[in-house]
């Protein structure tokens, strides 16, 4: 099993995070995901991609091409899709400066992580391990309220709180925002590092 390391925003410290090979797809996606969005802000990169895509058409199209009765039907081009990232992260260049929002991506990002770890939950070997605790409660909440316009639903009123570590979910937070009110993309990692650690060397 592989040990991934977070550091600490304070600085004064590294904390090894220890995430369980089952959810190591999903870790990974998050990882590539983030370097993806850092190098899509950067003017040159987006100017470089751009330049080799027009000299290299057919080896540097984005995306996948799937073959549909003889017809490749998607793919994209790099600087349309470029030109939408911009548009949707409100990329703004001033010289070697840049301007962007990127939390709907990230946000939107979250939300697909949380679809994921909530499968393993439920569909992996180590789903007897879960089922009983307040975690798996936590995590149903998070996934419902993900799949839900990233807003909190309760099909019914919840009987109690359901609590990880400084977070409690009630009923006051039906209708409520999700990702980022609620929760981050950064807490993702650390609920994978605690479902990780209640199922170790089992």
């Amino acid at each position: 099993m592989r040990r991934v390391f977070v550091k600490i925003m304070s600085g004064i410290q590294d904390k090894e995070i220890f995430i369980h090979e089952i959810f190591r797809p999903i870790e990974e996606n998050f990882r590539f995901f983030f370097v993806g969005m850092n190098m899509m802000v950067m003017k040159d990169f987006q100017r470089v991609l751009v330049d080799h895509h027009k000299k290299e058409r057919g080896m540097l199209e984005l995306g996948l091409s799937v073959d549909f009765n003889g017809l490749p039907v998607i793919k994209y081009a790099a600087q349309s899709a470029i030109q939408d990232f911009n548009v949707r992260a409100s990329v703004k260049f001033a010289g070697a400066r840049v301007q962007a929002d990127l939390s709907p991506l990230i946000n939107w990002q979250a939300r697909m992580m949380m679809v994921g770890i909530s499968d393993i939950t439920l569909y992996s070997k180590y789903h007897k391990y879960w089922v009983k605790e307040d975690i798996f409660r936590f995590v149903k909440h998070i996934r419902n309220g993900s799949a839900h316009n990233n807003s909190f639903y309760f099909e019914h009123c919840l009987d109690a709180p359901v609590i990880w570590r400084n977070k409690t979910i009630d009923n006051t937070l039906a209708g409520k925002e999700v990702f980022p009110s609620f929760i981050t993309v950064a807490d993702l990692v650390i609920l994978m590092h605690d479902l990780s650690e209640s199922i170790n060397d089992k």
